[in-house]
């Protein structure tokens, strides 16, 4: 997630947010608590 984090900002994005659903919810809630995500929507993260 760092890693795509970080080239969408050398491409100019400002904000970056991540949806999850199920087991990519629990990544993404993850990585809300320790990336700097503009928001998160997560559905079924259990």
């Amino acid at each position: 997630m760092r890693a795509a984090m970080d080239h969408l900002r050398a491409r100019g994005c400002a904000r970056v947010g991540m949806v999850g659903l199920s087991v990519g919810g629990h990544v993404a809630y993850l990585a809300a608590a320790r990336l700097d995500l503009a928001a998160v929507a997560v559905a079924y993260g259990g």
